[in-house]
């Protein structure tokens, strides 16, 4: 529990007024029939693209239309990160209010990613694939990520407090297989499948490898897995260092969630907090004065994905104690209120290159809703409210 200043509470109640509409949008707009959240909302019908829709745009290095149905995968492609930090989210709004609507919306997106797991088991147990196409479509899906394995894993791992014994068996059961599907393929998976990923040409992998490994050993008492981790000992150094980071939104909370997530099963390496002050000094440089940030240190254009950044300053604040992060954190909650302007990128000063600057056509992301900006906020304000110990 943090000290509550008067500041802190006078801006978390200008914030209530925002949670209701935020969270009633995506109930309403974002969570599909089985639970999962879409991906990528077009802002202008509030429903996910359509392939005509995409065909005038270029999207092939998200999708190349030889693999089929852009669709299908656009209105999935991060939809467990968005499921898992909704149900995050939910909660610690049941913690804060009790109210089972709460409990009953994280019960919604756990059960939904579970099913996704299901479904992946047709192919092999702990497959959580990206559920292209939606879940009736998911097994079919050759796609995985640790983007959307970590935030899975969080929220399946946080949902063992509110389940019966035979839930929390299931949930165990699949966080350790899905460690193990990693470790079957030496911590190696294909990425669009066209690069083969590893933990060295792609460190970030570690922030889903780490909480596995640690969550794995101490789910099945089994040491082999806390051994597995010395192979990882090099980059870990690297990264302490200040070497291998990347510093946009996404990436430090991937990091940040997995990291704390180990911490949090009683994983003790001083590299981490180390780790999570370069992040977060890195990810806060972005940061611009209205609430928003840049997408990176190499493009211009603002995003409202620095959301995110707000979600994790919970972390920081216990991880790291030195850090006050709360004057970020609420500037950004309260400069991006609106879930139409939460899209992936917004006007900026890159508007007339963006084309040039962007592997991708930017009509896509001007005009998606980035579904894990609006969970996040729910994460980002509820979170502050169960450290601060707001219950009314």
């Amino acid at each position: 529990m943090f000290h509550l200043k008067k500041e802190h509470h006078r801006l978390l109640t200008q914030l209530e007024r925002h949670e209701g509409r935020i969270r009633s949008f995506i109930e309403e707009h974002l969570v599909d029939e089985t639970g999962l959240l879409y991906s990528h909302l077009n802002v202008e019908t509030l429903k996910p693209w359509t392939n005509a829709q995409l065909a005038v745009l270029d999207v092939k290095n998200l999708h190349h239309p030889g693999r089929g149905d852009p669709a299908a995968v656009f209105a999935y492609e991060d939809s467990l990160m968005a499921t898992g930090e909704y149900a995050v989210s939910q909660m610690y709004r049941f913690r804060v209010t009790g109210d089972p609507s709460a409990l009953g919306a994280a019960s919604q997106a756990v059960f939904a990613i579970l099913r996704v797991l299901y479904e992946g088991e047709l192919h092999e147990v702990g497959y959580l694939p990206k559920p292209h196409g939606g879940m009736r479509r998911a097994a079919y899906s050759h796609e995985i990520s640790p983007d959307q394995h970590i935030k899975s894993m969080v929220a399946l791992r946080a949902f063992e407090e509110f389940a019966p014994p035979s839930l929390r068996r299931t949930i165990e059961k699949y966080l350790v297989a899905i460690i193990n599907y990693y470790i079957v393929r030496d911590f190696k998976h294909l990425r669009r499948e066209s690069l083969v990923v590893t933990v060295e040409n792609r460190p970030h992998v570690l922030s889903v490898i780490l909480p596995g490994l640690v969550l794995a050993g101490r789910i099945t008492g089994d040491k082999k897995f806390l051994e597995m981790l010395k192979r990882f000992d090099p980059v870990l150094d690297e990264m302490a260092d200040g070497k291998l980071l990347q510093f946009d939104s996404n990436i430090c909370s991937l990091y940040l969630e997995g990291f704390h997530l180990a911490m949090s099963e009683g994983h003790k390496d001083p590299r981490l907090p180390a780790i999570m002050k370069r992040l977060w000094a890195g990810s806060i440089a972005l940061m611009a004065e209205d609430g928003y940030g840049y997408w990176d240190d190499e493009h211009d254009w603002k995003t409202s994905r620095v959301i995110r950044v707000a979600s994790y300053a919970p972390i920081v604040a216990q991880h790291c104690p030195d850090i006050e992060p709360w004057p970020v954190a609420f500037r950004i909650l309260k400069g991006i209120t609106d879930p139409k302007n939460m899209r992936y990128l917004c006007a900026g000063r890159g508007a007339s290159n963006a084309q040039k600057t962007f592997s991708v056509d930017h009509r896509i992301y001007c005009g998606s809703i980035c579904e894990t900006s609006v969970a996040s906020w729910l994460a980002a304000y509820w979170r502050m409210r169960f450290l601060f110990g707001v219950r009314q």
